[in-house]
């Protein structure tokens, strides 16, 4: 049986401790080196379970956010995070409603928007010739955590994306 390599949970700081300890714990030894979360703040969430399993980030797995929130420069190390263009996003968006308002019905072009890497220090090249990590202390009861940055009020779930032993 392979190992989960996406775990889905809510976009918050606890999915994200969720989410990273269902990766892990259903890797059957074949652990991830990295994961990719699909918001910063899940990505909180698993650098906060990372650290209560005694896994060492980014020596034993790097972690990498998605939207760039002020809060991922806020954690211990800092957090690789994929930043989006946020006011130029709102920016397009109001200027297209206003276009639609303008003129009902008329077609809108597709919009590109290009995201910056942030690197923090939640990142590094695999340890060479480890394709596992160590086996991470197993804590019945992790710490509670808290929710740094905005609140996710979005009732949906998020995914964490490891990616696979690398060579």
């Amino acid at each position: 049986q392979s190992p989960p390599y996406a775990a889905h949970d809510g976009f918050t700081v606890e999915g994200g401790r969720r989410a990273l300890r269902a990766i892990l714990d259903g890797a059957n030894g074949d652990r991830p080196t990295a994961v990719l979360c699909s918001n910063d703040l899940m990505a909180i969430g698993a650098l906060q379970e990372a650290a209560a399993l005694c896994v060492r980030v980014p020596d034993d797995l790097s972690i990498v956010g998605f939207d760039g929130i002020d809060g991922a420069s806020w954690t211990q190390p800092a957090l690789t995070t994929v930043e989006q263009p946020i006011d130029e996003i709102a920016e397009t968006a109001v200027n297209a409603l206003r276009a639609q308002i303008a003129g009902p019905g008329q077609a809108l072009p597709n919009y590109v928007f290009r995201p910056q890497l942030r690197l923090g220090g939640t990142t590094a090249a695999p340890i060479a010739g480890r394709s596992t990590l160590p086996s991470p202390r197993s804590s019945p009861n992790p710490p509670a955590a808290s929710t740094p940055g905005r609140p996710s009020a979005r009732p949906d779930r998020a995914g964490l994306r490891p990616s696979g032993p690398l060579s």
